[in-house]
């Protein structure tokens, strides 16, 4: 199998990013002044950093200002811009999603392959990936919330699992909820930091 070069487009949702050049979410570091820097030296898509749903939900002063932002400037480039969000309640995600897309959002990210213990013990990030019931309602109340293509983050379990494995789990965790496409990084949910603990080649 040969992956496609990266400046070739692709669509999400009917939404085109002109390469396959990502500037991934960046915890604390991901804000509108990084993506517009990506976005000047080619990125075809930039996500924000990881959102608290809750903190968008309550409209946490810090978060309204700070993190759902989107300057002027990066729609001077090609390509959507989405606002990754994490959270363990579909009616929470639905009014923060709701939220997300009134302030310029193009596409819900949703992170359920954060490994951090202090979200995981909420039942948010990684640990949807044994909760499958409650991860489908999740994407599927981003979707209904923002009335935006959903685009979910997951990670692989098992040491030993392969991609075709893994991507059938993201199927059965998403499939049911409308214009979804997931993501798996190339590590497992025990992984927090440092290289990728997972090989994955192409079959």
């Amino acid at each position: 199998m040969t992956a496609p070069p990266l400046t070739e487009p692709f669509t999400i949702g009917g939404l085109e990013a002109p390469n396959r050049v990502v500037l991934a979410p960046l915890a604390g570091i991901g804000n509108w002044f990084v993506r517009l820097q990506a976005k000047r030296f080619g990125a075809g898509l930039t996500v924000s950093e990881m959102i608290s749903s809750f903190a968008i939900h309550h409209r946490n002063e810090k978060t309204m200002r700070d993190l759902l932002v989107i300057h002027p400037d990066e729609r001077a480039y090609p390509g959507p811009i989405a606002f990754q969000l994490f959270g363990q309640d579909p009616d929470v995600m639905r009014s923060a999603a709701a939220t997300a897309a009134e302030h310029g959002a193009d596409i819900i990210d949703l992170n359920m392959g954060c490994p951090v213990p202090k979200v995981m013990k909420n039942g948010a990030g990684a640990a949807l990936i044994s909760d499958p019931a409650v991860a489908v309602e999740i994407a599927r109340a981003a979707g209904e919330g923002s009335g935006l293509p959903v685009t979910v983050k997951l990670r692989s379990v098992r040491r030993t699992a392969r991609p075709t494995a893994t991507s059938s789990r993201c199927g059965s965790l998403t499939r049911p909820a409308s214009r979804r496409s997931p993501s798996i990084p190339a590590r497992r949910r025990s992984s927090t930091r440092g290289r990728p603990t997972t090989s994955w080649r192409p079959n």
